[in-house]
């Protein structure tokens, strides 16, 4: 592997040419977002022994363009009966808000709704019937940007989940 100096925090440090070339490619972001897909993508809940319920969908991102994002839309849609659920931007409908200002940290959030279900969210075996394969689908100022969660990521998430909670029961504000 190449290596050349270079100054970090007024250290000299070697660097691998690597790490340099992704480096100048993570700058080359989805018309200059980043997406942070790499936590729990998926809001949770689970009352004592009872079933998980999936709230919503959760992902960050940050606008690193100097430019402001005028018109933001999306949806999730699911892949297996192509149902789609609108998406919040930072808990607000899109058209409810001024854009995304430039330098900005934003949330994309799609919450997840039973209307026979007096619990917030999908019952996991509902939502793993619904919505256990999707695509995230946003609009920025007209540019489409889609990204896919297969079913195996989803139900890794949810077990990743399970075995945390079942693991380390830790006390914590519950709803009434």
């Amino acid at each position: 592997m190449e290596f050349i100096l270079g100054w970090i925090g007024g250290k000299l440090l070697d660097i691998s040419l690597k790490f340099l070339k992704f480096l100048k490619i993570r700058k080359l972001k989805f018309w200059g977002i980043s997406w942070d897909f790499s936590g729990c993508f998926l809001g949770m809940s689970r009352k004592e022994q009872n079933p998980i319920y999936i709230t919503c969908f959760q992902s960050y991102a940050f606008n690193n363009s100097n430019r402001p994002i005028k018109k933001v839309n999306g949806y999730l849609r699911s892949n297996l009966d192509n149902t789609k659920i609108p998406i919040l931007l930072d808990s607000m409908p899109p058209e409810e808000t001024e854009g995304i200002p430039p330098k900005c940290k934003f949330s994309i959030r799609a919450l997840f709704r039973d209307e026979n279900s007096a619990q917030e969210g999908i019952i996991e075996d509902k939502f793993l019937n619904e919505f256990s394969d999707f695509t995230l689908v946003v609009n920025l100022d007209n540019k489409k940007f889609q990204k896919r969660f297969s079913r195996n990521r989803v139900t890794k998430l949810i077990e990743k989940w399970r075995k945390e909670i079942e693991a380390n029961p830790k006390p914590h504000v519950i709803r009434k």
